[in-house]
């Protein structure tokens, strides 16, 4: 669904009273401006716009119908130089709301000579530059785009940015659940649940290991017998007893349950419990079509902030996204070997043909089920990493991008995987981490967002770090 944007196109008043004879044609010029303004946003959003306001009153009939309307993100575009004070009045009397600042133009190129007329109005820049200040001062902070309508990329800017706008009140909606709590062993994936939905959004919800074996009990054997089958014929299965398979599977399927049961958009499973061993006999591991057609991602140990970050890489790339840690790294050619154990994505592989079922490696022999999980490498290409930590007050994002060197990379035995080749000094990198605070987890998602991702920090107000 398109975001739900308040337009207010301010323009100084005097001109509208036609005091200034040289000007009169400029009221009619700023209109067509205006038109087309409304007209290429409005092929990307739904604009709620009252027309050019050039005085407090017309600005009070924007805000009712913003309001009203109840828009995601206001949008304030001087079409030229325009008062203080109807700007201030919409910016106050919005303060609950996202602002952008458009740096308008109406030209896409300046001719060699322009008129006295047209000099007024392309003088959009001098408004903005004049209302950055007071508005600072009135504590608002606000995105930032600069171009004329007809720009390509001004426009995807804009539409990106109602884009983040919308992510950040999505969050809000998060349904997250924890099975069955924080890992105690990881201090550092510790969460103060006030400061993860006051500042970021999301709601836990705790799911006993009692839940979830309900739930896997309650599944019907021909429903485990088809998936079984369905993983048989996808893809390769090594050293994997039937009566382990099978089991593994009931437990994913039941998973899926737990998922519909709580309508939950994330989960974060701490696989180390030994609760979950001692009930379940293992740790849920296989990630079937099924948890594919709920769209849901799904971190291990515990980690709270870590499948925040999965979900947030998700909406963005809408890319399957991996669960990592640093398992090695090479300092000769500044690449890292990342992966984790647990219910990892498969269609992160390049094919089908890529991927193996093998025993959890981790507690194979621990149990007469012992466990079952795919190994893979990530396909190639471009990537970026993104933890969200926790701090003693708030959260950071710590954001990198990096080139996956997929199966033509290191091969690691076990474990879903990728060879990450970075383009910085892996020294600097890891240095300015680990002195600033982090955790180990890493969520990894094919594709380069990482300028979204420093928009997203200042929308939410973190502190980021960038590579």
């Amino acid at each position: 669904m398109q975001a739900k944007v308040g337009l207010a196109l301010v323009a100084a008043k005097c001109f509208w009273d036609r005091k200034v004879q040289s000007y009169r044609k400029l009221p009619e010029l700023i209109k067509k401006d205006a038109e087309n303004i409304v007209g290429r946003l409005s092929k990307h959003m739904r604009i709620v716009n009252t027309g050019i306001v050039t005085s407090i009153q017309e600005a009070e009939i924007a805000i009712q119908e913003f309001k009203k309307e109840k828009v995601e993100l206001l949008i304030i575009c001087p079409t030229m130089w325009s008062e203080d004070q109807p700007l201030i009045k919409l910016v106050n009397e919005m303060s609950e709301v996202p602002l952008l600042l458009w740096c308008y133009s109406p030209y896409h190129k300046l001719p060699s000579k322009v008129s006295a007329l047209n000099l007024f109005r392309g003088s959009g820049s001098v408004g903005l530059f004049q209302a950055s200040g007071p508005l600072k001062r009135l504590g608002r902070d606000f995105g930032f785009v600069m171009g004329d309508p007809e720009d390509e990329e001004t426009i995807h800017n804009i539409v990106e940015y109602t884009q983040l706008v919308k992510l950040a009140g999505e969050l809000q909606e998060v349904k997250l659940g924890i099975l069955p709590s924080r890992c105690e062993v990881m201090t550092d994936l510790y969460v103060d649940e006030f400061s993860l939905t006051s500042i970021l959004g999301p709601v836990l919800k705790y799911i006993s290991v009692g839940q979830l074996l309900s739930a896997s009990q309650e599944i019907d054997t021909s429903r485990v017998k088809a998936n079984v089958d369905l993983l048989k014929r996808r893809y390769k299965i090594r050293g994997v007893s039937n009566k382990a398979l099978y089991q593994a599977v009931r437990t994913s399927l039941g998973v899926a349950e737990l998922v519909d049961r709580f309508c939950l958009d994330a989960l974060a499973i701490d696989d180390l419990s030994e609760e979950l061993h001692k009930i379940m006999g293992l740790r849920p591991c296989l990630y079937l079509p099924l948890l594919q057609e709920k769209d849901i991602v799904i971190s291990m140990e515990g980690d709270i902030t870590g499948v925040v970050a999965m979900f947030v890489l998700k909406r963005l790339a809408n890319n399957p996204v991996m669960f990592t840690e640093f398992f090695n790294f090479d300092k000769t050619n500044n690449s890292v070997i990342a992966g984790h154990a647990g219910l990892q994505n498969p269609r992160l592989a390049e094919n089908d043909d890529g991927v193996i079922i093998t025993p959890d490696y981790e507690f194979q022999g621990s149990s007469e089920f012992e466990g079952a999980w795919m190994e893979f490498t990530a396909k190639p290409g471009q990537v970026t990493l993104l933890q969200i930590v926790p701090k003693i007050e708030g959260f950071k994002m710590i954001v990198a991008t990096g080139e996956a060197l997929g199966p033509g990379g290191v091969k690691a035995e076990g474990f879903p995987h990728v060879q990450i080749k970075f383009s910085f000094s892996l020294d600097d990198f890891f240095n300015q981490v680990v002195r600033g605070g982090a955790t180990h987890h890493w969520a990894m998602v094919h594709g380069d967002v990482k300028s979204k991702l420093k928009m997203l920090a200042e929308l939410l107000k973190l502190e980021k770090l960038v590579f």
